[in-house]
């Protein structure tokens, strides 16, 4: 189910990117960028770890209903609070801060973004909520509900000549809607029945904002890495530059998805296994994705050119080189969420911050050395490297709670290039041969070479039944 929704997550999130990329054009879509990157650093601020510390005490009291309840109110009190003051600040701040990125005219996106900050960061809280509760139907249901508001609502506004501001509203819409209808979904599960226990209690504010806070910190310095890219490319090179970087960092979002699901599904569980069942598991999953994504990364790095010049046409040829550069992100990418979101759910999520101002700093540092001598795919270099930061030493703090082979994950990168070299291959003859129209060529390729690779990662025995098994929950 998870796994499901994800990818209908990708193919909406791709779609939404291509089709405002090529209305927009690389300056509009660069304001837009520039917007929503704005309200995902507000939504970074606002979140204080809370959403993840209510998952984890809810999942600890699960099925408890009378427990689970009184912990998803203090912690929704405790979220909302904050968020609605970020929300008005963001609000009245976003003129000062568009004439400070040289992007006045992104003043009006950025206000209509200050909703998208109060509607995101209360459906990020709702969806932790439905893991926590073990209903992944309720999830999937506001996935798939915000994924398809906002891109009708986006397509048909800005068709209708509302331009970014048109994106800027389909995004809050979708996740308006979607909140309201996770809403009453999980008013269904925990607020019907469930008798108290009078010797047990609900997590205090106290207790969820203590543990909140060990996330946050390492959550909000990492954040920037969503959109510190972007300001500074505004700084030094425009909107347009910000338009052509931010379509191929988009598209490499929705390759993101697999991962994520994953990472939900296998975590959920690693909280009650045993401690040997937990490294049999944890080790099984990661060699898995750092398979999968190792070989991902080879085939992303074979059709970046193709797919980009296709998808966005002339416009935004620059981004192919882009989304190359950014391929060995892909990997990291894919398996770092799992990583830490192991740790937070063993309840070492303080063990993280210095991991994560250790790949911020390189990022920042990186951005303001490469720009100036790659322009626009400085960045993608600069991400690639912080990234690689964040992924190693994500690894070294997961082996200090639980048992791993190092030298057998290592050895799954290495099968899992060598499976990707195999998709490749299928890519280049694929790309090689007389099919018409362009869009047909490079879609079969992808699909093509997508399933060489999963082929090559079943002989190598890289994804068997085992991993199947955890793929099915």
């Amino acid at each position: 189910m998870v796994a499901a929704v994800r990818i209908f997550g990708s193919v909406s999130t791709g779609l939404l990117v291509i089709v405002l990329g090529r209305l927009l054009g690389p300056a509009q879509y660069g304001l837009y960028s520039l917007a929503l990157a704005t309200a995902v650093a507000a939504v970074s601020i606002a979140d204080q770890g809370i959403p993840a510390a209510t998952k984890r005490f809810i999942a600890e009291t699960y099925p408890d209903t009378a427990r689970m309840r009184g912990t998803f109110l203090r912690g929704l009190a405790a979220k909302t609070r904050v968020v609605a003051v970020v929300a008005v600040i963001v609000f009245v701040l976003a003129g000062p801060l568009a004439d400070a990125l040289s992007a006045p005219s992104a003043a009006t996106l950025m206000r209509i973004g200050a909703v998208t900050v109060l509607a995101q960061d209360i459906y990020a809280f709702l969806a932790a909520s439905f893991i926590a509760v073990r209903r992944t139907i309720g999830s999937a249901t506001i996935a798939i509900t915000k994924a398809t508001v906002e891109f009708v609502t986006a397509v048909v506004l800005v068709l209708a000549g509302a331009g970014a501001a048109g994106g800027m509203i389909g995004n809050a819409t979708g996740y308006l809607i979607a909140d309201t209808a996770g809403i009453v979904l999980l008013v269904r599960v925990i607020f019907v029945g469930g008798d108290a226990d009078r010797n047990a209690r609900p997590a205090s504010r106290k207790e969820i904002r203590a543990y909140g806070r060990q996330v946050w910190v390492a959550e909000v310095i990492f954040a920037g890495f969503g959109f510190v890219d972007q300001f500074f490319l505004q700084g030094f090179l425009g909107a347009t530059a910000v338009g052509i970087y931010a379509v191929a960092w988009r598209m490499i979002v929705p390759l993101q998805h697999f991962g994520i699901a994953f990472s939900l599904t296998l975590n959920s569980r690693l909280s009650t296994l045993t401690t040997g069942e937990r490294s049999i598991t944890f080790e099984r999953g990661v060699r898995g994705l750092v398979a999968f994504y190792a070989g991902g990364g080879v085939l992303c790095l074979v059709i970046a050119q193709p797919a980009m010049r296709t998808l966005f046409g002339a416009n935004f040829s620059e981004s192919g080189t882009v989304f190359a550069a950014l391929a060995p992100l892909v990997v990291m990418t894919g398996v770092g969420p799992m990583l830490a979101d192991t740790l937070n759910v063993l309840g070492r999520a303080r063990d993280r911050k210095w991991v994560t101002a250790a790949t911020i700093t390189v990022n920042i540092v990186g951005d303001l050395l490469l720009i100036p001598l790659f322009g626009v795919v400085g960045p993608a270099l600069a991400s690639d490297a912080a990234y690689v930061v964040f992924v190693f030493g994500h690894f070294v703090l997961c082996r200090r709670v639980v048992a791993y082979d190092p030298a057998r994950v290592v050895r799954s990168a290495l099968l899992g290039v060598v499976a990707g070299l195999g998709g490749a291959a299928l890519i280049l003859l694929v790309l090689a041969a007389p099919l018409h129209p362009e869009l047909v060529r490079v879609g079969a390729a992808a699909v093509i070479g997508l399933a060489g690779m999963l082929a090559g990662l079943v002989v190598l025995r890289e994804w068997d039944r085992g991993l199947l098994a955890i793929l099915r929950q």
